[in-house]
Order: structure tokens, then C-alpha cells, then sequence
């Protein structure tokens, strides 16, 4: 069984940042640590290249592309991002019989509003190749904290809504998937919360280091899963980026 929760989950809090990057390119690795959320996967940490392009039109940041709709505030920007959860159903493990769960693309819109005290961005998707056939929203409120001209802080905290189609896709059992330990599951929609913390440390004009902590509480609909075996996750996430 192959989970990319990780990844599904970076775009939306690594790369919505409360203000608009500087144009060029940047390109760096960064190190995962993370928990599982899922019965047959095992808490790892690897490696994975970071990427981002940023122009005055539209920008490639890792797994999303953006395009600047509207460029004042509220800035509204048209977004398209792979869902890189997939789910394998290997003989001889617990997800052995079910039907397999496959990956996606979703695209939509991004709002992102100032104000005097924090940023918030508005993330709303849907599914565009009709693989789980649902939608996903999430609102965003952060801070960021300049500490000195160098180094930064950005606290934040984000809520995210899963339609009912996408929880069940992927962690729903249909009626023949079921066997004696793994009984039927037709879940609903649900919400995913939690903190966010990402911190910058510009070293000079070429090379940046930058950290990120994120904790994710799941609702009922997700832990209640048969395929779950916890109801939160935990993400470290450090990386070293030069910019071109």
C-alpha cells in the first residue's frame, strides 16, 4: 500500500504563503518525517526535491501550479494540484480484495485577503478527472513574524472540509470488500484541523533554510475507517532551497 498523504497535503500549507513570493526560480531538497494515518503504512521520512517558479502571470511550486487571476486584494488566483493519494491492494496484507484507490487532479480557485492581524486564504477544489468525484475546501489563518532581516516565523492554524465522495473513495469499504476483519464502511463528509508553524532563515541573497511543523486532528468520519488505524498525523519537514 502506497499513501502519499504528504504530499496531498503540501501544497496547500507550504506554498499559500500570507504574501506573494519574489519572481525567479528556486530549487532545493527537502527532508520528511511524518507519522501514518493508515493500517498497512509505517511512520518514514524521506527525501524530496523543492521546486518553485514564480512569475508576474502564474507560478509551478512543487505540485502546484497557480495562475493569477486577480492580482489586487483580495488576490484570486486559479489552481490546479495533483491528489497523490493512492491506495494498493496487495495480497497478503490488510488491504488485500480492495478495489484500489487511485490518484487524482483537482483544480479551482484560491482567495487570499489581508488583514491588520493575519492573513487568511480560501482554498476551494474539485475533482477535474472524476476519480473520486468530490471537492475539497479549507481556510487558512496565519501570521507571520519577522524577526530580524533574515529570519522569520509564521504561525498558523487550518480547517479543511472533505466531501462526502472523497472520504468514502478513499477510506470507505464497499459491501464485497469486506471479510471478517474488515467490516463495511460508507462514511460522510468531514473536517480535518490543526496548527501549522513554518519558519525561514535566509543565509544570503542565494540559499535559504526553512521548517515546518504541521499536526493534523481527523474527524470521526475519517478514524472510524477500518483502514485508520490513528486520528492524527504529524509532519516534520526541513529543507535547504537556492535561488536562480
Amino acid at each position: 500500500m502506497k499513501i502519499f498523504v504528504c504530499l496531498l497535503l503540501l501544497p496547500s500549507f507550504l506554498f499559500a504563503q500570507p504574501r506573494r513570493p519574489p519572481n525567479g526560480f528556486s530549487f532545493g531538497l527537502g527532508l520528511i518525517e511524518r507519522t501514518q494515518l493508515f493500517k498497512t503504512a509505517e511512520n518514514d521520512a524521506f527525501a524530496i526535491p523543492f521546486i518553485a517558479w514564480n512569475t508576474e502571470n502564474f507560478y509551478f511550486r512543487g505540485l502546484q501550479f497557480g495562475y493569477y487571476v486577480y492580482q489586487k486584494y483580495p488576490q484570486i488566483t486559479f489552481t490546479i494540484q495533483p491528489v497523490m493519494l493512492e491506495i494498493e491492494n496487495r495480497e497478503g496484507t490488510y488491504n488485500e480484495a480492495l478495489s484500489k484507490r487511485y490518484r487524482s487532479v483537482n483544480g479551482g480557485i484560491e482567495l487570499s485577503f489581508p488583514t491588520k492581524w493575519f492573513t487568511g486564504i480560501v482554498h476551494l477544489q474539485q475533482d477535474i478527472l472524476g476519480i473520486y468525484n468530490g471537492w475539497v475546501s479549507a481556510l487558512d489563518i496565519r501570521k507571520r513574524f519577522p524577526l530580524t532581516e533574515k529570519f522569520h516565523f509564521t504561525p498558523g492554524y487550518q480547517v479543511q472540509f472533505y466531501s462526502e465522495n472523497y472520504v468514502d473513495y478513499y477510506f470507505g469499504v464497499d459491501a464485497d470488500e469486506v471479510r471478517n476483519d474488515r467490516p463495511s464502511y460508507n462514511p460522510s463528509g468531514d473536517f480535518t484541523h490543526g496548527p501549522t508553524l513554518m519558519t525561514m532563515y535566509h543565509v544570503n541573497t542565494d540559499w535559504n533554510l526553512m521548517l515546518i511543523a504541521r499536526h493534523i486532528k481527523y474527524g470521526k468520519e475519517f478514524h472510524q475507517s477500518p483502514l485508520v488505524r490513528r486520528d492524527d498525523q504529524f509532519f516534520f519537514i526541513l529543507s535547504a532551497t537556492k535561488n536562480f
